[in-house]
């Protein structure tokens, strides 16, 4: 059980990132303008 948790916890940092990538990558491109 603990094993899949941290799985599903890894999977949703792994988003999150992605997230953060790309409203950076936004902001960058926002600024460069």
């Amino acid at each position: 059980f603990k094993h899949s948790l941290e799985k599903e916890l890894t999977v949703v940092d792994e988003q999150l990132r992605k997230m953060m990538f790309l409203k950076y990558c936004n902001w960058f491109n926002l600024k460069v303008r």
